[in-house]
């Protein structure tokens, strides 16, 4: 359980009405004890659901950007579907977030009573639950249990209450601009002994037409062997995350990891040829997309011209069609691949829910976990019970699971 000051925080916040005095794109800053800035932002649906967010460092500023692009002429306007899904599994924040009671877990109600007992705070109304997440790059949220993230947390909390207490002064004590966050100032908060110091620093334009894009590297032997081969037709290819997650590795438990892999399908044929999958993407888009080329050099698939619909894609595979002959475009969409990807995901979606598919997840999770199901991360127990309440469950798991099975 995290701290108790974090609950607290969190009751004010909700009671403050800050959700109502800020757009998302208001955003303000706070000094955090390591030096950095956090950027922290208030998003509200209606006015009761609320999510604040805090974006760490001059990276974390750009990834909140990332999300609001579409504001002004910069290369992200365009993103096809795909991508957007892409650049937001790539953001990396700290966040609170309210809850009602039926999204809860049995764990979590129990974690609120001993919360209540602590600290006297009564948990009423639609959304009063409170929920601190940490979201990775290409992973399910996970709930923050690291120092580091709760003194983060606490810093940016503090933080908000005092925005929203000078947001309720009548006048307001504090100016937050609803123009994108691109060229003006916002309010950076540092705390002082008894208040706040509050500077304005002006950003800077923000506007990155080299996002850093992973750029895959094949060794000399692939090289030289797509160099050689005869080429041939064209090919539509994209980069997408998959429609189901991986089980946790065992040094990181309570990572759920959202893999992607590379498709593509020949003007030659129709056939549609897969990477192996990026469990760990972008750490490991080198073997993947050395996969995904050994395949086509093994069917004698090497195209004349790749199509691409992304900026991601371009980057990935710009060197390497450079080097090896192989003309690169990028277009707005991709005519052939995207509906046979959709058709093939919707089947993986499907598939999900085959008991052959949920059995070799749960053996994993089992041999990860040492048999201790009580231990396993809760997004994994709700994998679990998900997959009981549909009948999908192997009944050889039944007795394995009851202690953490809904009753």
């Amino acid at each position: 359980m995290v701290s108790p000051e974090l609950y607290e925080l969190a009751d004010k916040i909700r009671k403050s009405g800050i959700q109502k005095k800020l757009g998302p794109e208001q955003i303000f800053g706070v000094k955090l004890p390591d030096g950095q800035i956090g950027y922290c932002s208030v998003v509200a649906d209606g006015g009761t659901d609320i999510q604040i967010s805090v974006y760490v460092g001059e990276s974390g500023l750009e990834n909140f950007r990332k999300l609001f692009s579409s504001a002004i002429s910069i290369p992200y306007i365009d993103l096809t579907e795909n991508e957007k899904i892409m650049e937001g599994l790539a953001i990396e924040c700290l966040s609170l977030n309210f809850l009602e009671k039926k999204e809860l877990e049995p764990e979590d109600l129990e974690e609120y009573k001993q919360v209540s007992k602590e600290t006297g705070l009564t948990f009423r109304g639609k959304t009063p639950y409170p929920k601190f997440l940490k979201h990775e790059p290409y992973c399910m949220s996970y709930e923050v249990f690291d120092p580091k993230d709760e003194e983060i947390l606490i810093s940016a909390l503090s933080a908000v209450l005092e925005v929203a207490n000078r947001l309720n002064s009548e006048p307001p004590k504090i100016k937050i601009s609803d123009e994108p966050p691109y060229m003006r100032s916002i309010p950076i908060l540092e705390k002082r002994p008894r208040s706040y110091k509050v500077t304005n620093p002006r950003l800077d334009d923000g506007i990155n037409f080299d996002p850093n894009y992973p750029q895959a590297k094949l060794s000399r032997k692939r090289m030289s062997s797509l160099k050689k081969a005869d080429k041939s037709g064209e090919m539509e290819l994209e980069i997408y995350p998959l429609p189901f997650f991986s089980a946790p590795d065992e040094k990181n438990a309570h990572k759920i990891r959202i893999p992607v892999a590379v498709f593509a399908i020949y003007s030659l044929g129709g056939q549609i040829y897969q990477s192996a999958l990026c469990v760990h993407y972008p750490d490991d888009v080198d073997s993947t997309v050395d996969s995904f080329f050994k395949e086509l050099l093994n069917n004698l698939a090497v195209p004349k011209r790749i199509s691409v619909s992304s900026y991601v894609a371009e980057a990935v595979l710009k060197n390497i069609c450079d080097g090896v002959g192989i003309e690169l475009e990028l277009y707005d969409e991709l005519p052939h691949l995207d509906p046979a990807i959709k058709e093939l995901f919707a089947r993986m979606e499907k598939s999900v829910t085959d008991k052959n598919f949920v059995d070799n997840i749960l053996s994993d999770i089992l041999e990860i976990s040492g048999g201790d199901v009580t231990s396993m991360p809760k997004d994994v127990k709700k994998f679990v019970r998900e997959a009981y309440a549909a009948g999908e469950l192997p009944q050889k798991y039944d007795k394995i699971f009851a202690p953490i099975l809904k009753k």
